[in-house]
């Protein structure tokens, strides 16, 4: 988007271009664009085109998009919940979604845990070559709390709204290694939202 359409006249003059399109037209154009800050730059031309990018239509494409690579959210993970999901409500998931992804899925050896202002290493015990551990299970509960299973018999919980304040900053909040032979097979969890007492039953 960025690269396509250049600031000053010769940028009037495409967007001028595009508005001689019909709505259904340049709908399409925009369910093809990906970057969130390149739909908002279009949509900040002319009313026209600010209706377009916030049609329902545009930010649910990108909610099934993210599905596609990051765990939702579980009052999420029923598809047919969507439909009572408003344009404004599905644009703040997708861009809450997408700060997930810039941040969580970037590499990083050190974390940060509650009360403690100093790093700490990533255990080298369960590091691999290339810097990652096995992990089984990947979970977000209650639009916060990431939990990551891990075949190597380890459970851990972190703060997803610590990276919104400072990506390199990510704060484990648990880490709990349980004991037996080998590693996980399956792993079932259950959170009662009523008393916040989350439940994982897990086999190897």
């Amino acid at each position: 988007m960025n690269a396509g359409i250049a600031d000053g006249p010769e940028h009037e003059l495409q967007i001028q271009g595009l508005l001689v399109l019909p709505d259904e037209i340049l709908l399409q154009i925009v369910h093809s664009i990906y970057d969130i800050p390149d739909i908002t730059a279009l949509g900040e031309t002319c009313q026209r085109l600010r209706d377009l990018t916030q049609d329902r239509s545009v930010w649910l494409l990108m909610l099934s998009q993210e599905a596609q690579r990051l765990p939702l959210p579980r009052q999420l993970e029923d598809r047919t919940m969507w439909a009572d999901l408003s344009s404004v409500q599905l644009m703040s998931i997708v861009r809450r979604l997408r700060d997930v992804g810039r941040t969580w899925l970037s590499p990083r050896m050190h974390y940060f845990v509650p009360g403690h202002r100093q790093s700490c290493a990533l255990d080298p015990i369960f590091d691999s070559e290339s810097g990652a551990r096995s992990i089984y299970s990947i979970e977000i509960l209650l639009d916060r709390w990431l939990l990551c299973i891990y075949h190597e018999k380890l459970v851990e919980i972190w703060d997803l709204d610590s990276v919104l304040h400072d990506p390199h900053k990510p704060i484990l909040c648990t880490s709990q290694n349980i004991s037996g032979h080998g590693s996980f097979s399956s792993a079932i969890t259950h959170l009662d939202e009523k008393t916040n007492i989350l439940t994982i039953a897990v086999s190897w």
